[in-house]
């Protein structure tokens, strides 16, 4: 599982963690819960579209949405569904980790810039009888067929947070619902 570790400084909660500990000794079941709600607040994100501070995660480059419009696949960061499915959180008695089970999730969460080197290839084209003109054609379709060289270039994709407001932290609404649940535990075990 690719993970992305959220060391929490906020006094707050680790005064309460410190408290748990004290009272509960295994802190297993609050941080599953805390992992399951977390988790949960990720996969409404996929569906607003938004970062934990409820900013709306960057569009597609152009060329991007030209793609997939003409394919009809997914939408943003949701082209197979694969990174969303691969949301899951482990916990054990003393830490709980909620990441993405696939590689390029990284990517996604923080932004990445992706070098592509110059190429060539064979491509087929076709003639269009009407206009006169090639086009690019399915391999086996074309008329004739041509070297062609892609340059060197450089793609960006931008972070759209999912896990932290900034690459680092809880958003505000994901340490409220974090406290949240130790509030709740914290009054079941002094009550």
């Amino acid at each position: 599982m690719t993970a992305i570790t959220i060391t929490v400084d906020d006094r707050q909660i680790v005064q309460y963690f410190h408290a748990l500990g004290q009272r509960l000794g295994n802190l297993q079941p609050v941080l599953e819960e805390i992992g399951g709600k977390l988790e949960e607040r990720t996969h409404i994100r996929f569906d607003t579209k938004t970062d934990p501070t409820g900013e709306q995660w960057k569009e597609w480059a152009p060329s991007t949405a030209r793609q997939r419009a003409k394919s009809g696949q997914g939408t943003l960061l949701e082209q197979t569904r694969r990174l969303r499915n691969s949301l899951t959180q482990v916990a054990d008695r003393q830490k709980v980790t909620v990441g993405f089970g696939v590689p390029y999730a990284a990517a996604h969460e923080f932004g990445a810039q992706i070098e592509r080197f110059a190429y060539s290839r064979r491509v087929e084209f076709k003639v269009d009888r009407k206009s006169g003109k090639s086009r690019f054609a399915k391999k086996g379709r074309g008329n004739f067929e041509q070297a062609v060289t892609y340059g060197d270039r450089t793609q960006t994709i931008p972070p759209r947070r999912m896990l932290t407001a900034d690459g680092k932290n809880l958003g505000e609404g994901d340490l409220q619902a974090v406290l949240a649940v130790l509030e709740k535990w914290l009054a079941q075990i002094l009550a």
